[in-house]
């Protein structure tokens, strides 16, 4: 089956519902809109990948960036949070 491809727009309107203040859950994000949980999740760690605070090793984090930090992981379960700090420190 082809690999569907979802416009850019849809992509970043998805994270803003995901990312805080909102942080709307992915499996009813993914049943209101259609798109697979995985398919969302792959976004939100490629968006999570790109921000500032991983730039950088942790011990050199700025106050923005460690703000940042925070209102990334408030809505990611106790694996994914763990996940997030395995991979930037």
């Amino acid at each position: 089956m082809p690999k569907k491809v979802y416009p850019k727009e849809l992509k970043e309107s998805v994270f803003k519902r995901l990312a805080p203040p909102n942080a709307e859950k992915v499996p009813d994000l993914a049943k209101e809109l259609d798109i697979p949980r995985n398919t969302l999740y792959s976004w939100r760690s490629k968006v999570l990948k790109e921000s500032p605070a991983t730039s950088k090793r942790a011990s050199k984090w700025t106050s923005k960036d460690k703000f940042q930090a925070v209102l990334e992981t408030a809505s990611l379960s106790e694996l994914e949070t763990s996940k997030y700090c395995r991979e930037r420190g």
